[in-house]
């Protein structure tokens, strides 16, 4: 059975046909996956639901497609969990935005620390990984993938998100509650500074740990991000 091609794009459908005239992804249906007449795809957003397709015609500016059937089904997050996560190695901030995307995370801060030394990171390259995530989970939603953030100006940025949490591994164990938006922040190997810590607090945040062993900031950005979503 053929693989069936899902992608998060605004589409409208008008008397039962829908046209795609995004540049890059024309490009990606022609060029790259080379889609032909009558191939069916997917196509989601948070505010339309998800539609099956046909491919009626495929030119180099404009896709028509038919609608074959359509979902109502909101399968975008009902919490909103913001990750304030320390810019790690490349591939491991990487692995970070893509498995936070697939949990379902609305929002991803790459956080600059006192601790922070690894600064080569691409933001296109960030969105395009959590956009195939997102497609890849069924999501009908892509987070946001924000510019890299100072420390301190992310503490003030959160201020309203209904619950603030940063990690630190001597702290109590994280439980979550009923909150309807969680901002999570997620130091870098070899964790906060004291100060941090201390400015975070005084900020409102609450300091928790992930439990009793040492995890490594992929893993904690991860499993923190696991727990507040479910």
């Amino acid at each position: 059975m053929k693989k069936i091609h899902r992608f998060i794009t605004p589409y409208t459908v008008v008397h039962g046909k829908i046209h795609i005239t995004d540049s890059e992804l024309i490009h990606q249906w022609k060029n790259v996956l080379k889609l032909k007449n009558g191939e069916e795809l997917l196509l989601a957003n948070k505010d339309t639901g998800e539609v099956t397709c046909i491919v009626r015609e495929l030119t180099k500016k404009e896709a028509t497609l038919e609608l074959i059937q359509q979902s109502k089904v909101n399968k975008s997050p009902q919490k909103e969990v913001v990750l304030y996560m320390a810019i790690l190695k490349k591939e491991n901030f990487e692995l970070v935005v893509q498995k936070a995307s697939e949990i379902g995370v609305s929002k991803i801060v790459p956080l600059i620390t006192e601790r922070t030394i690894k600064m080569g990171i691409k933001h296109e390259r960030l969105i395009k990984i959590a956009t195939e995530a997102s497609e890849l989970s069924g999501r009908n939603d892509i987070p946001e993938i924000t510019e890299p953030m100072i420390f301190k100006d992310a503490l003030k940025e959160s201020r309203h998100y209904g619950r603030r949490i940063i990690f630190n591994p001597s702290a109590h164990t994280y439980q979550t509650k009923n909150e309807k938006s969680l901002a999570l922040f997620v130091g870098p190997e070899g964790g906060f500074t004291n100060e941090e810590i201390k400015q975070a607090e005084e900020s409102g945040c609450e300091v928790v740990s992930l439990g009793d062993y040492i995890l490594r900031g992929e893993t904690a950005g991860i499993v923190a991000s696991y727990i507040a979503l479910n």
